[in-house]
């Protein structure tokens, strides 16, 4: 497989002087922090709240504009992904990219504890669309309208989470850039940790 980084965020994000410290590697993966995500702002999305920032230096505040979105599509799909293994389907929501930009590689994101696709396909479809990105946000089992496992415990293990992001970014055709957030993060690390991962432009913690 490719190479795999998850500093991608921060350097399409943030300028050299705010990104997280070097990566650690991890197996086949250079997992690091994604600081991008952690900006003091009452929403999480680059378009909308997160207009500027500020900060401290020699006495001073100073402000920084983010970049402005543009060109993107504000339609958002909602399919369902099968799991024939398990009788299941998951819900998907997803927005292509904005057209007159240069096609970049898909992205998938999972979300964390307590979530589903909504939280991706509200706050930053938009941004990585403008930018050349397929967008594909996954609801776990049992949560968002993804179907309910019934009579068990739990909706799913770490493992059976894993197995249904890799055979979703497999029918996707080309490798996509994996984006998991906190319970996210660990499914994602799990997809990496199998001895016949799937393939990647980037992952994304």
């Amino acid at each position: 497989t490719s190479q795999i980084t998850s500093t991608f965020l921060d350097r399409i994000l943030l300028p050299s002087h705010d990104r997280a410290p070097p990566f650690r590697t991890f197996g086949s993966v250079q997992a690091g922090v994604m600081s991008a995500l952690a900006m003091t702002s009452s929403s999480f999305a680059p378009g909308r709240a997160i207009l500027s920032r500020s900060r401290v230096r020699s006495g001073s505040v100073q402000t920084r504009s983010r970049p402005h979105i543009v060109g993107a599509s504000a339609s958002v799909e909602t399919s369902f992904f099968p799991i024939p293994s398990v009788g299941l389907k998951l819900e998907v929501q997803s927005q292509k990219a904005a057209s007159g930009v240069a096609k970049k590689a898909p992205m998938v994101f999972v979300h964390g504890s307590y979530h589903a696709a909504w939280c991706w396909s509200e706050h930053w479809f938009d941004y990585f669309a403008s930018r050349g990105h397929d967008c594909y946000a996954v609801s776990c089992r049992g949560q968002g309208k993804s179907d309910v496992p019934q009579g068990v415990s739990v909706a799913a293990t770490l493992v059976e989470h894993a197995d249904d992001v890799t055979a979703f970014c497999a029918s996707l055709g080309t490798p996509p850039v994996l984006v998991g957030h906190s319970f996210g993060g660990l499914v994602a690390q799990q997809v990496m940790c199998r001895r016949n991962p799937p393939e990647l432009a980037a992952l994304a913690l």
